[in-house]
Order: C-alpha cells, then sequence, then structure tokens
C-alpha cells in the first residue's frame, strides 16, 4: 500500500511540475541531456567501429594482393591508409589522382558511408542541443516570474556553455557546410607568396577550415592560370607533415647585378616589358666575359634533401641571337 501511495505522490508532483512549465530541476534536466548526448556519442562510435572494420578487412585483402604481385607503390599506400584508419585520423589525405580502381573504390564507398554516420549522429546532437536551449528559454523566463532570479541565471549559464559546446558546433558546422555527398563550397580565396598562384579553398571533411582542406586552382587576379600539384591547403602552403608543393619564392629587384636571389657574372640583366603586360629580364653577356653564368640561390632544398624539385621557366630567345641556343640548370 505505501508503494502505491509513494507513486501516487510522485505522480501528483510530476503533475504540478508540468503546471509549473518544468517538470525537471536544472540539475535534472542537465543529466538528461547529457545523458542522450553519451547515447548519440556510443551509437556513432558502434557504427563506425563496425564499419572501420569492414574497411580494414578490404585493406588487408588489398594489400595482400598487391604485395604478392609486387606492386610497391599500392602496398605503401595501402598501408598508409590502415595506420591513418588505425589512428583514427579524420579527415584521411587526398589519394594520388593516377591510382587503381581496386584502391579508389573501397576509399570512395568508405567515405560515403562515413559521412552518412557522421551527419546522422549530427543531426541527433543539435536536435537534443535546440531542445534544450529552448526549454532553458523557458525555465529562465518562468524563474524570473516566480522571483527565483538565481536558478533563472543558471539557466541561461547553461544555455550559453551548450551553444559553445564544441562538439555541438562541430556538429553545426558540419552540417552547414558539407552536402550530403560530402561536397563543399570554397570559402576562401588564396594567393602564394612566391609563385603568386591562386587557389580556392574549400571546407575539409568536418565542414571546418584546416591543412586538409580541398584546394582548386583559379585564374590568377592578372588573368593567367597558375600552377600546383598540390591537393590540399597543407601541401599548397608547405604545412608541417604534408608534402609540400614545389615553388620559387622569387622577387625582381634591382636591374643591374642583382635581381632578387639572382645574381648575375659575366652578364648583363635588363628589365624589359614583353606581351601581356608582362615583364622579362634581357640577359647579354659581356664582351670580356669568362665562364658567364647566372646563380639563383635559396629557393629549393639542398641536394641531400628527400623528394624532388621541379623548375619551370619560360625564356625567349631573341631572332637575331646567334651565340645562345638555351640554358640549362645545375644544382648544388
Amino acid at each position: 500500500m505505501s508503494s502505491r501511495i509513494n507513486i501516487s505522490r510522485c505522480l501528483v508532483f510530476l503533475a504540478l511540475s508540468a503546471l509549473h512549465g518544468y517538470a525537471l530541476t536544472l540539475g535534472e534536466l542537465e543529466k538528461s541531456y547529457e545523458q542522450k548526448l553519451s547515447d548519440v556519442r556510443l551509437e556513432k562510435e558502434k557504427s563506425l567501429s563496425d564499419l572501420n572494420e569492414g574497411y580494414l578487412a578490404a585493406l588487408a585483402r588489398i594489400e595482400a594482393k598487391y604485395q604478392k604481385a609486387g606492386r610497391l607503390d599500392e602496398v605503401i599506400l595501402t598501408k598508409q591508409e590502415i595506420k591513418d584508419l588505425t589512428d583514427k585520423k579524420w579527415p584521411f589525405n587526398e589519394l594520388p589522382k593516377k591510382i587503381s580502381f581496386e584502391v579508389a573504390a573501397p576509399r570512395k564507398i568508405y567515405l560515403r558511408k562515413r559521412l552518412e554516420i557522421e551527419q546522422q549522429a549530427a543531426r541527433k546532437a543539435t536536435d537534443t542541443a535546440d531542445k534544450m536551449l529552448a526549454v532553458l528559454d523557458k525555465n529562465a523566463v518562468d524563474l524570473t516570474k516566480e522571483g527565483d532570479l538565481q536558478e533563472a541565471l543558471l539557466a541561461r549559464q547553461i544555455k550559453a556553455e551548450i551553444e559553445a559546446d564544441k562538439d555541438i558546433v562541430s556538429a553545426r558546422e558540419l552540417l552547414t557546410n558539407v552536402m550530403s555527398d560530402g561536397t563543399t563550397l570554397a570559402v576562401l580565396r588564396l594567393r602564394r607568396f612566391g609563385d603568386n598562384v591562386e587557389v580556392l579553398v574549400k571546407h575539409d571533411a568536418r565542414g571546418k577550415i584546416s591543412m586538409l582542406s580541398p584546394i582548386q586552382n583559379v585564374q590568377e587576379s592578372d588573368k593567367s592560370i597558375g600552377d600546383t600539384t598540390a591537393n590540399n591547403l597543407g601541401e599548397f602552403v608547405g604545412a608541417k607533415g604534408f608534402e609540400p608543393d614545389p615553388h620559387t619564392i622569387f622577387q625582381q629587384g634591382d636591374k643591374d647585378k642583382q635581381i632578387g636571389n639572382l645574381q648575375l657574372s659575366g652578364i648583363h640583366g635588363i628589365e624589359e616589358p614583353v606581351e601581356d603586360n608582362q615583364s622579362a629580364l634581357r640577359l647579354s653577356l659581356d664582351i670580356k666575359s669568362v665562364n658567364p653564368y647566372g646563380y639563383l640561390g635559396k629557393i629549393g632544398p639542398r641536394t641531400s634533401a628527400p623528394g624532388a624539385v621541379r623548375v619551370r621557366c619560360r625564356f625567349l630567345i631573341p631572332k637575331s641571337n646567334k651565340v645562345l641556343s638555351g640554358i640549362f640548370f645545375t644544382q648544388y
């Protein structure tokens, strides 16, 4: 009989609380809110764990196949993919443009399913947060009317903390900046110092601007189109941990013996205009020059540094020229 009385009293209490506009105390509301977010996180982690397990198994099969075939590049790439997945790296680096279908297809499927899981969790988290914010707004008003200003201020404080919560902010960025098919919009136009190549920078797979943000080459301000092999912002600017996109930091300075980092010996250099409102450096040999050369220093890595260096230049040979047939570069 006593248990029935207790249940009855509890129901009456909840009914009275509902009439006042809030069935739970602020502490109880917070606890309920955190539990709902925890449930969303656990559901997401379970889905990602299942997805990753399947992808790892597929990568292991691909690695074994390519290793047996002696295809070193694909083996290295697959091993790195396995490492990134095991280390919970996200987003992933872009795959090389020239890669086999057997490597690209599983990655594409994984990214599509991963995005579905991420966005579903983000929607549930933001919906839960929005409902909590609405309840807190109402509580702040009701508590103020009842004269409980301390609790009203607490409700407002809890609301501010939820709005600033980094997980909720990240969830909103994902839903706002990443389309359901994984595409993102360009938000920045960036010009690189040195070669003045311009690119559009897009949001990454999380809806953020980061060194993993994809880039897109665009027409420069002078109507020319620069060239870059970089796939993301990190490669474009040469950030730590990324394979840098090689480019020359070169500034034209005096029109005499010094042109930026260019030093001339036995050669005169005079800047002259050419077509398309551009300028060029006219090189002419001294009459008594011995072993003439030009030295362009501090533009690339040392010869002992790993990787490759690409040197691109444009030179024009006047029709009246009877000596110079071309130029060559020596790295030392």
